[in-house]
Parts: structure tokens; sequence; C-alpha cells
């Protein structure tokens, strides 16, 4: 008997499946792809989240209205779906959170692969572009061609510390394998970043510098807001573990602060598409300054 859990296996024998090395207008029709569908998966995020709030305060406004003397109503058929609906709205949301995250991550990866590739005068690898795709599985020669696992991914990054930020919330070890599952390779590739933030292994601020030189102000100060904005909420993410490792009661100071920074911290998604976006439009102003 096959004991092969259900699910996609992943192949052995490489599909034709284009250049190994994509030109500019090639790397700029992929990336406008990767957007649109980017654009779409962020619209689902916030109607999905408008239809369960929306629940929540149905739910709410029913349950104010109902009185001692009518708690009955509450068992009414109409009422215990609307329960179920409210259930349901919010795991839906969840989920799709998580799958727009996961989509997000692979496509700002993409650009920052675009990004370094362009600054250095080069053509990006089409393997590398697609390297964190969720829910595709590389045949082996794509797999086998992605970076090894480096002291980057196997150890602690502190990414919060890379970025110019403090706070806790590293973990202290990280399993990586060099598996060819989506989240093998996220790992592979983002380790700690991943793990602990669900963002992807970005630039820093010294390599986001480097990057920068020699651009057109316009782009540069681009390039340099969007990679900010991600450090800013990343920051926030990290001051929130910290907060929620406080063992005690919280004063009405920390109470304030975490609510400010877990709203910011929420935002971390749409910066981190915003910055997949100012990267994709800096990229031929990147090319033009560095001959790619």
């Amino acid at each position: 008997m096959d004991a092969t859990p259900p699910g996609p296996r992943r192949p052995h024998r490489a599909p034709d499946a284009g250049p190994e090395h994509l030109s500019g207008a090639e790397t700029d029709q992929v990336l406008a792809a990767m957007a649109e569908a980017g654009g779409a998966l962020l619209a689902g995020c916030q109607e999905r989240r408008r239809r369960a709030d929306a629940l929540d305060e149905r739910r709410e406004a029913l349950i104010g209205a109902t009185s001692d003397l009518a708690l009955g109503a509450l068992y009414d058929p109409a009422t215990v779906r609307l329960g179920l609906d409210q259930r349901l709205a919010h795991r839906a949301a969840r989920e799709h959170e998580a799958a727009t995250c996961e989509y997000v991550a692979w496509w700002a990866d993409a650009t920052v692969t675009a990004w370094r590739a362009a600054r250095s005068g080069e053509r990006p690898r089409r393997v590398r572009l697609i390297g964190a795709a969720p829910e595709c599985l590389l045949v082996d020669e794509e797999l086998a061609s992605l970076p090894a696992v480096g002291a980057a991914a196997r150890h602690p990054v502190g990414l919060s510390a890379r970025l110019g930020t403090a706070g806790p919330g590293a973990v202290t070890e990280v399993k990586v394998v060099d598996g060819g599952w989506p989240e093998d390779r996220r790992r592979r590739l983002w380790g700690d970043a991943w793990l602990t933030h669900r963002v992807p292994l970005l630039p820093d601020a010294g390599e986001v510098a480097r990057l920068t030189e020699g651009l057109p102000e316009t782009a540069r100060e681009r390039l340099l807001t969007v990679a900010h904005d991600v450090a800013e909420a990343l920051a926030a993410a990290c001051r929130v573990d910290e907060l929620e490792e406080t063992s005690g009661p919280w004063d009405p100071e920390q109470i304030a602060e975490h609510e400010a920074l877990d709203r910011l911290a929420d935002e971390l998604t749409a910066r981190l598409a915003a910055y997949a976006l100012g990267v994709t439009a800096c990229l031929p102003a990147v090319r033009a300054a560095h001959g790619a």
C-alpha cells in the first residue's frame, strides 16, 4: 500500500521553463504579474476582514438588545447561525492573511533579488526569483541551484538588529532543512527572519545604502522610504513581543503603547508589499545607473 501522504509530489525532471537568466524586460514582466496577483490578495484580505468585523458588530448589537427576559432569543436558529458565520469569517480572514503573508514575502524577496542583480550589472536567475514561491514544488535541478543554507539562515539573525532596531523575539535556534517544500525553502532562504516575524531576509541599512548609491534622488528617496517603513513596522512587532513577555499587570502606559504598536505591526505585510512595488518601480533607474 502506498504510504505517501496526499498532496503534490515534487517532479524529478526539469521542464522547459525558459532562460536561466532574465533580461530587464522579462524581469519587469514577472514582477508586474506578481504585483497584480499581490494586489488582488491584499484586497481579498481587506474584504474578508471587513466581513468578519461586520458580523462582530451584528452579533454584539443583537446581544446588547437582548434583555434578561428574552435570553431565549440567543438560541434562535438564525442567531446561532450568525455566531457560526462569525467564527467562519474570522477563520477565513486569518487563513487569507497567512496566505497573503507568504505570497508578499516571496514577492518582496524576488524584487530584492532583481535589485541586487541590477545593482551588480547582472541579470537575475529565474530559479532564484521563483525560489520562495508558495504552493509550488521545484524540480530537482531547480532546488539544487538555490543558494546553499548558510550561517545567515542556520543561526539567529536578529533581524531587528540588522535593521537598526532593538527587541527580543529572536529564536534561540533555527531549524533549517534542504527540502523542497515551500516552507523548507523559506527557512533555507530567510532563516530567522521568516521564523520570527514572517518576513524575507531583507537588505540591512548598510546594504540599502550601498544599493542606492548613484541613483537619481527620486528613486533613492523612494527606496530609502519603503525600507524605513518596513523597519518601523518590524520594530513595532519586536516591541510588542517584548511587552507580551512582561510578567505582571501592565500599567496604563504599557497598555496604550501595546495598542499603538500592535496596530503598526499589523501593517507589516502591507508595508512589505509597498516595498516590493517601490523596488520594482525603481529597477529601471538602477539598471540605467549600473549598466544592467
